[in-house]
């Protein structure tokens, strides 16, 4: 009977939930069912179907025996990179941009709402916008079911106090929206797609992108003006989804992605020993289906 570390060493693949391809046994990757298998592999790494991303890490690096080091993917930027010396706050700055964009990519979040107050000199009371916009997707639920979105608060810079910035998926009649909302004026932010081929899902995929950009960037405000506590939230019961895999090395798990998306060769690529500030064990970030 072969062992755990027959096992590990080989490094056999063994298809996770969701992973859906028949000759995930053969790929030199595997997926965390086993505990055994946690403590021999030296790579482990998440994957978003979502959104096409893998990270990967090393969780033994040579000289660090008996240790487990695990970066954090939720803090990077575009290319899922994390700094285990940055500060706090940017830190935190990192995992929300990255979070937001997984967000609204993995749920098609492709129209852009801003909500402001009808009110002499707008409203400047944060806690109190705060809770309006939880009325507000409560009363969404109420009447529609559960729906994914990604809300974040912008200090108006002309002076007009709170607005509140919606990202939602698909478009909503205006009349809707307002009534619901019963504050004030709410507008549609347009944006022009870039070419005439772009219709569909690549369309609506390129269009998350750009949305969960200008989230992050009032996102971006708050945070570094101090403004830390609920700066933005998301739909509950609508995160991306998230496998988890260990491999023998980082190009076995590449490669089993690269196996699994037939063959097709990633479309960005970000490694960690490209970073002048990384202290860190190394990271590797991969992505397919790039809106």
């Amino acid at each position: 009977m072969e062992t755990a570390r027959e096992t590990a060493d080989r490094c056999a693949c063994e298809r996770s939930e969701s992973a859906g391809s028949a000759d995930a046994s053969r790929r030199s990757a595997f997926s965390l069912d086993h505990r055994t298998q946690l403590d021999l592999a030296p790579w482990e790494g998440k994957f978003y179907p979502q959104t096409g991303e893998l990270v990967v890490w090393q969780r033994r690096p040579e000289g660090r025996e008996g240790s487990s080091l695990r970066p954090d993917p939720e803090a990077g930027g575009e290319s899922g990179e994390c700094r285990e010396e940055e500060p706090r706050s940017d830190r935190s700055l990192r995992r929300a941009r990255t979070k937001i964009r997984r967000y609204c990519q993995g749920n098609w979040l492709d129209t852009l709402w801003t909500f402001t107050y009808a009110k002499q000199g707008g409203e400047w009371d944060r806690d109190l916008v705060q809770l309006e916009v939880a009325a507000f997707f409560r009363r969404m639920r109420e009447r529609y079911g559960p729906l994914p979105y990604v809300w974040a608060l912008e200090l108006h810079p002309g002076g007009h106090g709170w607005h509140v910035h919606v990202a939602l998926r698909g478009f909503w009649p205006h009349d809707v929206l307002t009534s619901m909302w019963g504050h004030g004026i709410v507008e549609f932010s347009r944006r022009k797609h870039n070419g005439p081929d772009e219709t569909g899902g690549c369309l609506r995929a390129r269009l998350a992108a750009y949305i969960a950009k200008s989230l992050a960037g009032y996102v971006s405000k708050e945070l570094e003006a101090g403004r830390d506590r609920h700066a933005y939230d998301v739909g509950q019961g609508f995160q991306p989804k998230v496998e988890r895999w260990l491999g023998s090395s980082d190009d076995d798990l590449r490669d089993a992605f690269v196996q699994r998306f037939g063959g097709e060769i990633w479309q960005a690529e970000w490694r960690s020993e490209d970073a002048e500030d990384w202290h860190g064990p190394l990271v590797r970030w991969w992505v397919w289906g790039l809106p």
